[in-house]
C-alpha cells in the first residue's frame, strides 16, 4: 500500500511539473507574440500584410500584426486622395470638379480679381454643384428659355455678351451657340464671367448682381433686400463652406474676403 502511494505521488509530481512548464512555455510564446505586434507596427506601418517580414517569416499563420491589410492599404491610399468635402451634398468634391474650379477662378481673377473670382466658383457651384447638375437647366422650357452649361447661361446673354466681346468666338447660329455653351466649359465660364460683370455695372451691389443672373436685370429691381434672397444665400453658403477651403487648399491662400455679399 506505502509503495502505491509514492508512485501515486511521483506520477502527480511528474505531471504537476509538466503542466507548470508547459505553462511557462506557452506564456513565453504569449509574451513573444506580443513583443512582435508592438515593434511590427513601426517596421511593417507602410508595409503590405503579404510583403511583411513577420508574415513571411511565419507563412501567413499568425497574420500581419502591424502591417497594413489589403483593405487597409486602399483606405490609406483613398485618404490621400481626399479632395474638399461638400456639406451641402454631402459627398467629396469629384476630380473633374475640383478642375472646374480652378478653372473658374483663373478666369474670373483674369477679368475682375479676387471678390468676382470667388463670386463665380460660388454661382458655379449654386448653378449646376460645379458642373454635377448636367449642362441642361429648365427642360420643360422652350429651347430659348432654358440655360446652358456649367454657369447655366442663357442664348440672349451668352448673344449680348458676344456682341461686346467678339474674341471669345464667333457663332452664326444659335444652335451653334448652344452647342458651344454645352460642349466646351471654358467657353461658358468665360461668358459667364462677362455677363456677372456686366450685371455688377448695372446694380449697386454683388446681391443685386447674383439676384439679376438668376432672374433677369428687370426682375431684380423689384427686390430690396437683396442679400436675403435664397439665390444670393445659397451661393453665400457655397462660399463659406467650399470656396474659401478649396482656395486654400488647391491655390495656397486665404481669402481675404469676411462674407461674400
Amino acid at each position: 500500500m506505502a509503495r502505491h502511494r509514492k508512485t501515486s505521488l511521483k506520477r502527480s509530481s511528474r505531471i504537476t511539473s509538466y503542466s507548470f512548464k508547459t505553462a511557462i512555455f506557452l506564456a513565453l510564446i504569449a509574451a513573444s507574440v506580443l513583443a512582435i505586434s508592438a515593434i511590427t507596427p513601426v517596421v511593417n506601418s507602410d508595409t503590405r500584410c503579404e510583403q511583411s517580414w513577420f508574415y513571411k517569416a511565419t507563412a501567413g499563420v499568425l497574420g500581419c500584426f502591424g502591417a497594413a491589410s489589403p483593405e487597409a492599404q486602399v483606405n490609406s491610399e483613398a485618404d490621400t486622395k481626399k479632395t474638399i468635402w461638400n456639406p451641402l451634398a454631402k459627398s467629396w468634391l469629384t476630380e473633374e470638379q475640383v478642375g472646374l474650379l480652378k478653372l473658374t477662378y483663373d478666369i474670373g481673377y483674369q477679368d475682375g480679381g479676387e471678390q468676382h473670382a470667388s463670386l463665380l466658383q460660388s454661382t458655379l457651384l449654386q448653378e449646376t454643384i460645379a458642373g454635377q447638375l448636367g449642362r441642361v437647366g429648365h427642360r420643360a422650357a422652350p429651347v430659348g428659355k432654358r440655360s446652358y452649361g456649367v454657369m447655366q447661361v442663357k442664348v440672349t446673354a451668352a448673344t449680348d455678351v458676344l456682341d461686346e466681346h467678339p474674341q471669345l468666338g464667333v457663332l452664326h447660329t444659335d444652335e451653334e451657340l448652344i452647342v458651344r455653351l454645352m460642349t466646351d466649359d471654358e467657353f461658358n465660364i468665360r461668358v459667364a464671367s462677362k455677363f456677372l460683370l456686366f450685371l455688377r455695372d448695372k446694380t449697386s451691389s454683388d446681391a443685386e448682381a447674383l439676384v439679376a443672373y438668376n432672374m433677369g436685370l428687370r426682375a431684380s429691381k423689384r427686390f430690396e433686400a437683396h442679400e436675403d434672397f435664397y439665390y444670393v444665400k445659397s451661393v453665400n453658403r457655397y462660399f463659406e463652406s467650399i470656396v474659401v477651403p478649396f482656395n486654400r487648399k488647391y491655390l495656397g491662400h486665404d481669402s481675404g474676403i469676411i462674407s461674400l455679399v
